[in-house]
């Protein structure tokens, strides 16, 4: 937390530096901590998935007839979630969700966002 709470940045202006700048938020895009900052918030994330597994909220599905089943895939900066539309898993989901976004200060946009139900899944659920 020190190497992101006590950064300052400069501006270089005819060869010179001049002015200080201290965020109150975050830390600037292309920093080298950023994608180990990710990854331990993925984990997070991850986590939350597999205890709800484990406790049966949020059981996952399986991908084929013998498989595991898996109620979360994560690759780089996305994340997929694979449940259920019982109203406990969709609950349990948003939960986690929420924490995710309060823990981490991540927001989930839903205009990058989708939902996708099986085809077997009635109109009044989806």
């Amino acid at each position: 937390m020190e190497c992101i709470s006590t950064v300052s940045y400069s501006f270089l202006l005819n060869n010179e530096v001049v002015g200080e700048v201290h965020p109150h938020r975050g830390i600037r895009q292309g920093d080298p901590l950023s994608p180990y900052i990710f990854i331990i918030c993925a984990e997070v994330l991850s986590g939350l998935c597999k205890t709800t597994q484990e406790n049966g909220t949020l059981p996952g599905i399986r991908v084929s007839r013998y498989g595991p089943k898996v109620n979360h895939l994560l690759f780089a900066d996305d994340t997929m979630i694979l449940t259920k539309t019982d109203p406990l898993s969709c609950a349990t989901l948003v939960e986690i969700l929420q924490s995710y976004e309060k823990a981490s200060g991540q927001m989930i946009n839903a205009q990058k966002s989708s939902i996708s139900f099986s085809s077997k899944t009635p109109v009044e659920i989806r």
